[in-house]
């Protein structure tokens, strides 16, 4: 089971389902029948972004590769420990230029760094769409020249009751078009989405959102739930 999949296993025992099977058919949809009956997609609910072909990418997609390549690269520079130990942010926006064509740029930046560092926080733009942040840490860890601080998705963000409806209907139709084929299999589908959005949301803006989706989905249920605290699920 992925992360997704074992917050709504931990929820269906919760709630009470015994005979819960995971891929009673293999690796097809569903992801779980439950008393043989109740056929289950888990998804992660998580934000979209449209590139300029149209096509609906999770910011995630874009976000983790890059933070992955440049905290790869980081230990390449411990060579260069000057007695000092420097922090790297990243700051991006869509469209990112593909890795290959931005490695050298970073290399370039975080070498000159080391040749020339200074005891202020510095932001150097690596071009229109990405900018490292370098910080000094204050003390030196370990002999490392660079660590990872962590990153600023310029994407995403917003208004969180907006960004979570256009999101599940997003998800939605993903998903539905993951088990046309296979709906007449169980008389019962439930869409479970695993909340990386709202993480949680007050109770007037669950109904609200039950007001504006409750029509929006072709599901026999679908659940939200909140993965930082299973037990504040929620049907739509």
């Amino acid at each position: 089971m992925d992360a997704q999949e074992k917050v709504v296993n931990e929820y269906l025992i919760k709630q009470g389902y015994e005979l819960i099977t995971f891929e009673p058919d293999g690796n097809v949809t569903p992801d779980f029948l439950v008393n043989g009956l109740i056929a289950i997609e888990v998804r992660r609910l998580n934000q979209h972004f449209e590139n300029e072909e149209g096509c609906l990418k999770g910011l995630e997609e874009d976000s983790i590769p890059l933070y992955q390549a440049v905290h790869g690269m980081l230990k390449n520079y411990d060579h260069m420990f000057s007695g000092k130990t420097y922090f790297v942010f990243l700051r991006f926006r869509r469209p990112l230029e593909k890795w290959k064509a931005v490695k050298k740029e970073v290399d370039k930046a975080l070498k000159n760094f080391s040749l020339s560092p200074t005891e202020k926080t510095l932001e150097i733009p690596i071009n229109n769409s990405l900018t490292l942040k370098i910080i000094p840490a204050g003390t030196p860890i370990n002999g490392k020249q660079y660590l990872m601080a962590g990153y600023s998705d310029l994407d995403s963000g917003g208004w969180i009751l907006s960004e979570m409806e256009r999101n599940i209907l997003i998800c939605s139709e993903k998903k539905l078009k993951t088990v046309e084929k296979h709906r007449t299999k169980y008389p019962t589908w439930w869409l479970f989405l695993v909340d990386h959005i709202g993480h949680g949301i007050g109770e007037d803006e669950k109904i609200h959102l039950n007001q504006e989706l409750l029509s929006g989905h072709d599901w026999d249920k679908v659940v939200i739930v909140n993965p930082l605290k299973i037990e504040d699920a929620y049907e739509i």
